[in-house]
């Protein structure tokens, strides 16, 4: 379990609407945060149906109680004061989990909403860094491309501390998050499926949303890895294979395109990167 206190005033907050009224779940982190009253709430169910579901999930190793729970500090009025008292929050995949148990359609509902307002988090905070909107597409493949190279440096460095060292293993690591993503399919089949040559990369002719949903998987394995303090090649292998399927879930959820079926763009990143550095250069002899 996490042993530090967050305070809860310095993360961003949301709200779920249900029949029972609204629902607050905290963002940090990537993920949504909330504890076992709102979870009743939001299920429609008592507090100790919330508590036993939680300890079946922890009992059977579905979910790791130290990787899923979190102490916030929040301000409870007790007797008409204010005081501000350290309560345990659950995460995304936790709330998910108990949903499953109790109501299934509440889940799933609760998912749609919960991955889209996640989806929005994240490139909400990519635009306001890179003016992102504003860009073209092939400006945007590079933008997401850059991040990608440098993410991956940590994500190669986090899986060397779980164990995954030698280049071949390495390979071997990188295929599973993207079987996960890919609904299967490994980089040789993707390199086929796009048509492109052996010198040729693959990351190199994907879209912008192609890219996106990459970089979203490189950067929660990244944190999976180090969070939960995996260790083993195995482990690591299925954490990043988990993590892609997880992202072509939320794909799936908000009626994306998987990315085994977006268009592969006709130039390639180095191509692109070509072209903007030609158009900065004339911009500053004119």
């Amino acid at each position: 379990m996490d042993n530090s206190i967050h305070d809860i005033d310095n993360n961003a907050i949301a709200f779920y609407s249900t029949t029972a009224g609204r629902c607050p779940v905290f963002f940090e982190d990537d993920t949504f945060w909330t504890t076992q009253r709102v979870m009743s709430n939001l299920f429609d169910v008592e507090v100790n149906t919330i508590i036993y579901h939680i300890q079946e999930i922890y009992k059977s190793e579905e979910l790791h109680e130290s990787a899923t729970t979190r102490k916030f500090r929040v301000v409870q009025n007790e007797g008409g004061r204010e005081i501000r008292r350290e309560v345990l929050f659950y995460n995304l995949d936790t709330i998910i989990a108990v949903g499953y148990r109790v109501n299934s359609l509440s889940a799933t509902k609760f998912r749609q909403w919960a991955t889209d307002t996640l989806r929005n988090f994240i490139m909400h905070n990519l635009s306001e860094r890179k003016d992102f909107r504003d860009l073209t597409e092939d400006q945007k493949r590079l933008t997401i491309r850059q991040e990608m190279i440098e993410h991956n440096k940590s994500l190669a460095e986090a899986a060397k501390k779980a164990g995954v060292i030698e280049p071949k293993d390495y390979a071997i690591f990188q295929d599973e998050g993207y079987k996960g993503l890919y609904g299967g399919l490994g980089q040789k089949k993707i390199h086929e499926r796009k048509g492109l040559k052996k010198s040729q990369r693959i990351l190199d002719f994907m879209g912008s949303t192609e890219l996106a949903a990459n970089l979203f998987r490189a950067t929660q394995t990244d944190e999976k890895l180090r969070r939960e303090e995996i260790i083993g090649k195995a482990e690591a292998n299925a954490a990043h294979h988990e993590v892609g399927k997880k992202v072509r879930q939320t794909i799936s959820d908000l009626g994306g395109t998987m990315p085994e079926n977006l268009p592969t763009p006709k130039k390639s990143i180095r191509q692109v990167e070509k072209e903007q550095n030609k158009i900065l250069d004339n911009k500053e002899q004119n």
